[in-house]
C-alpha cells in the first residue's frame, strides 16, 4: 500500500493525507522516509506540473482531457475522461488540486492492491473447492447407480419452503402441503396472517421422476377439516440442471383465481456425476476469471508506476469508499427494478420517460397549489435532458435535488395539506378538491422516487 512518509515537501499537504503519510510504522533505528517514496512524490508533482498547462496549480476537466489525446495520439473517448475526473475531484468543484490527483494516484494502488489480496485469496479458496468436488467426482463415478429414466439410486428433491403471500381479508392460519411421488410434507401453520413466513426445509426421494411436485396452501383447523385456499404444482423437468432454483410459485383457487403466491427454493439431485461435473465447470470457470482479472490488475499496477500512469489506468480503479457506496446503491436499484419489472431497463430511456412524467404532473399539482419548487426541479431535469447534458456527476446531482422535493413533499403532506384544502379557495368542492389534489400529490411522490433511482443509478461511478 504507498503511504506517503511526512518530510517537509509534503508540509502543505491536507490532514487527511499527511495522516495517512504518518500511519507508517519505521523499522526501529530506520527513517520513514525512503528514496523510493520521495522520488515518487517528486515525480507526481512533475507529472501535476505537465497537465497543469496555464500553471494555476489547478487541473480543469479540458487540461486533462487535452492532455490524455496528446498522450493517446489525438484520440480518447470524453465520456471516459469525464469518469476519471469525477473520481480525482474529490470535492467535486470542477477542478483538481495537487493534493487530490496526489490523492488519486494513493487511492488507486491501494484499491489494486486491496483487490489483489482479496482475489488471491479467493483463487486458493476455489482451487480447494475444486479439489474437493474433484475427488468426489471420482467417488460418485465409481459408486453411483442408475434406475429407470437415468435417475441415481437415492435421488433427492430438496425443497425450501420460505414464506407465502395470500389475497385475503381474513384472519388466515395458512400452511404449506407439499406432495411427490405419493410422499406428503406439511409445514407448521402460521396463526392469523396473510403473509406467513416458514424457513423450513423438506427432502422427497425420487425414484421415476415421473411425478411432480404439488403445492397447496390450505388453513389450519384444529378439527382436521383443512380448508383449500390455492394449489399449484411444478414440473421436476425444470430442474434437470440440478442447480438451485429460488421461485414464486402462484397458487390458484378451485375456479382458477390467482389467490397468492409462495417463495420456494428447489433442488433436485438425480445424478452425483452430472451433478459434480457441472458444479466443477462452475469452480473452474471462477478460477480462470479471477486469474484474468489478477492478471489485469498487475498490469494496472506496472501501469500506475509509469510516467502518467494514474491517469492512463482504467477509471474504476481511481475511486474511492464513496464510489463503492454509489455502486453497491446502484446494484440495489437494478435488483429492485428486475425484480418488479422481470426484466432490464434501457436506463438512459427510462430517464427520459420519468423526466417528462414528472415535468407533466408537476404543471397539473400547480392548479393545485402553488407549488414552484416541483416544478422549478421538474423543468430542471427536462432542460438537462434538452441540453443532451451526459455527464455523470449531473445525472447524481439532479438524484440529490429530487431527494430534496421528495423531503419537502413529506413535510407538506404532513403540516399544510389539510390547512390548504380548507382555505377560501377551494370552501365550496373541499372534499372532491382535496381528493383529486392529494392523488395529484401522491402521483407526483411516487413519480420522484422513480426519478431519483434513476437519476442515482445513471450518476453512480462505475
Amino acid at each position: 500500500m504507498l503511504n506517503i512518509p511526512m518530510s517537509p515537501s509534503l508540509s502543505g499537504l491536507s490532514p487527511k493525507l499527511s495522516q495517512s503519510a504518518a500511519s507508517i510504522r519505521p523499522s526501529v533505528g530506520v527513517s520513514p522516509i525512503n528514496a523510493v517514496l520521495q522520488d515518487r512524490h517528486d515525480q507526481l508533482l512533475a507529472e501535476f506540473a505537465e497537465v497543469d498547462t496555464n500553471k494555476d496549480q489547478e487541473l480543469t476537466f479540458e487540461e486533462v482531457y487535452e492532455f490524455l489525446k496528446k498522450k493517446s495520439g489525438g484520440d480518447y473517448d470524453r465520456e471516459v475522461c469525464l469518469g476519471l475526473f469525477a473520481k480525482m475531484d474529490k470535492d467535486q468543484d470542477a477542478v483538481v488540486t495537487i493534493e487530490e490527483f496526489i490523492w488519486s494516484y494513493v487511492e488507486a494502488e491501494n484499491n489494486i492492491k486491496r483487490r489483489t489480496t482479496e482475489l488471491k485469496r479467493q483463487i486458493a479458496d476455489n482451487i480447494k473447492q475444486v479439489d474437493d468436488y474433484n475427488r468426489k467426482l471420482i467417488t460418485a463415478k465409481a459408486t453411483e447407480k442408475l434406475g429407470k429414466n437415468g435417475i441415481m439410486e437415492g435421488s433427492v428433491l430438496t425443497v425450501y419452503v420460505i414464506e407465502a403471500t395470500i389475497k385475503s381479508p381474513q384472519s388466515l392460519d395458512p400452511f404449506v402441503e407439499l406432495s411427490c411421488e405419493q410422499q406428503i410434507i406439511e409445514t407448521k401453520f402460521a396463526a392469523k396472517t396473510s403473509t406467513p413466513t416458514y424457513n423450513e426445509v423438506f427432502t422427497f426421494q425420487i425414484t421415476t421422476g415421473e411425478d411432480n411436485l404439488y403445492i397447496a396452501v390450505k388453513n389450519h383447523s384444529n378439527f382436521g377439516n383443512h380448508k383449500l385456499i390455492g394449489e399449484s404444482t411444478y414440473l421436476l423437468s425444470g430442474l434437470r440442471d440440478q442447480m438451485k432454483h429460488d421461485v414464486h410459485v402462484d397458487i390458484r383457487d378451485p375456479k382458477g383465481a390467482i389467490v397468492g403466491k409462495v417463495h420456494l427454493g428447489l433442488l433436485w439431485v438425480f445424478s452425483k456425476v452430472k451433478y459434480y461435473e457441472a458444479i466443477l465447470a462452475q469452480w473452474n470457470e471462477n478460477v480462470q476469471l479471477d486469474k484474468a482479472e489478477l492478471a489485469h490488475l498487475e498490469d494496472q499496477l506496472e501501469k500506475l508506476h509509469q510516467p502518467f500512469g494514474g491517469l492512463l489506468i482504467d477509471a474504476e480503479l481511481v475511486g474511492s469508499k464513496t464510489a463503492g457506496v454509489e455502486k453497491a446503491v446502484s446494484k440495489k436499484i437494478e435488483n429492485v427494478v428486475q425484480g418488479i419489472l422481470g426484466k432490464d431497463i434501457d436506463w438512459h430511456w427510462s430517464s427520459y420517460v420519468v423526466t417528462i412524467i414528472y415535468l407533466l404532473l408537476s404543471v397539473l399539482l400547480m392548479g393545485y397549489r402553488p407549488d414552484f419548487i416541483n416544478a422549478t426541479v421538474a423543468l430542471g431535469c427536462f432542460v438537462f435532458h434538452v441540453a443532451k447534458v451526459n455527464e455523470d456527476l449531473t445525472y447524481m446531482k439532479l438524484s440529490f435535488v429530487i431527494l430534496g422535493a421528495m423531503v419537502y413533499d413529506l413535510l407538506w403532506f404532513l403540516f399544510f395539506s389539510k390547512s390548504w384544502a380548507e382555505s377560501g379557495n377551494f370552501i365550496e368542492h373541499e372534499g372532491r378538491i382535496k381528493f383529486w389534489g392529494d392523488t395529484l400529490s401522491f402521483l407526483n411522490f411516487l413519480c420522484k422516487v422513480a426519478c431519483f433511482a434513476v437519476f442515482f443509478r445513471l450518476g453512480a461511478r462505475k
